[in-house]
């Protein structure tokens, strides 16, 4: 109880910088399980890829599981996403999470430094969602330790993710989980009662959860 309430105490003066988790997010159980393993685990070096095509919901995902761990990161969870600013920005974005102005930094290279010095210490998660290039990447990673990264991106070839463990995530898989989507948004009665022709129309949306969402 003590260590709990000690965990409680840091995660109300911790950062989360993540976006809202959608209240009707469906299936992904299997990939879920897997990227908490991953982002979990013991080594001292916690990279993850999750890569896929446009409207597969990786950043959905990655919101969503982010809510799931924010327990286990209790001095943070970070977040940035990578097309919308560049990479000093979101530098002095995590300084001044943690208090510091990193704009007294003039250069790329001396405010990812003490960045990484200020994060050094701490247990966070940081999450890049819509990576393009690896160049945008490598200033923003800790140094090894308790520190985890996820990134999110379309392409799968990026040279910064060769060391990470990488998750590809496609179209839903299973018609139980379009079927989820359709009843956190429709009710289940409705569900049930339009069964064959809602499968119908996941099947002309390639049961792509975003394309799923804008019908439903």
């Amino acid at each position: 109880t003590p260590w709990a309430d000690t965990i409680q105490q840091r995660l109300a003066h911790s950062p989360f910088q993540v976006i809202a988790d959608l209240p009707h997010f469906a299936g992904r159980k299997r990939e879920t399980e897997a990227l908490k393993q991953a982002l979990l685990d013991a080594s001292p070096v916690k990279l993850c890829s999750l890569h896929g095509m446009a409207g597969v919901g990786k950043t959905t995902l990655a919101a969503h599981l982010a809510y799931q761990l924010r327990p286990y990161f209790p001095d943070g969870v970070l977040w940035a996403r990578l097309e919308n600013a560049d990479t000093m920005s979101i530098l002095n974005s995590f300084a001044r999470a943690y208090g510091l102005d990193g704009a007294d930094y003039k250069n790329l290279e001396s405010r990812s430094r003490v960045v990484r010095e200020l994060l050094a210490p701490k247990r966070i998660l940081i999450v890049l969602d819509n990576v393009e290039t690896s160049d945008q990447v490598q200033p923003l990673l800790p140094p090894s330790g308790a520190c985890a990264v996820l990134l999110t991106s379309r392409r799968h070839d990026l040279a910064v993710a060769r060391g990470a463990q990488r998750f590809q995530i496609g179209p839903f898989e299973q018609k139980e989980e379009s079927l989820e989507l359709f009843a956190n948004l429709l009710g289940q009665d409705y569900v049930q009662r339009e069964r064959e022709p809602l499968l119908e129309i996941a099947a002309l949306l390639g049961n792509l959860p975003l394309a799923l969402d804008i019908a439903a």
